[in-house]
């Protein structure tokens, strides 16, 4: 996953969601040249691909890893969401639900982090229900990488 190759290194783009302009890398819709500034049908082709990515994470990092820093293409596609979440969150709430029931580890850590943007009381009951969860991922900060489990994470939020 991390050594993908030339092909799917990150593109700068310059993006607008909500009418912010920002300096950023969207690799997860590679099909668009990695823009963001979608609208209408396009912006669900976005969206679907950030939560294909998201449904299926292995990695949890939110920013960059490494000495390089690289923007990791499930990082990205949580700032896809992260994103659309002033606008848009009241339409991603019920699929940000079903990724904390069904998607992989990782993803459903990412799930429980977004529906805690979206709404905090929401996000907390997220964190309870995983508390319990013995399932194991692998967490990136910066250079460091070690392997946790989604309740220890939950845990370290509910604290």
């Amino acid at each position: 996953m991390l050594g993908r190759g030339k092909r799917d290194r990150k593109r700068e783009t310059d993006v607008a969601v909500g009418g912010e302009r920002e300096r950023e890398t969207d690799p997860v819709d590679r099909e668009r040249g990695g823009r963001t500034d979608a609208v209408g049908p396009e912006l669900d082709q976005v969206i679907e691909a950030a939560f294909r990515e998201l449904t299926g994470a292995e990695i949890v990092a939110f920013g960059g890893v490494g000495i390089a820093s690289t923007v990791l293409p499930v990082t990205e596609a949580y700032r896809v969401i992260e994103r659309l979440l002033p606008e848009q969150g009241e339409q991603l709430q019920p699929r940000l639900t079903a990724l904390l029931a069904g998607a992989s580890p990782a993803g459903r850590v990412y799930a429980a982090t977004l529906l805690d943007r979206l709404d905090p009381e929401v996000g907390r009951s997220a964190w309870a229900a995983l508390r319990a969860d013995p399932a194991g991922f692998t967490l990136f900060s910066g250079c460091v990488i070690r392997q946790a489990t989604i309740a220890e994470y939950a845990a370290g939020y509910l604290r």
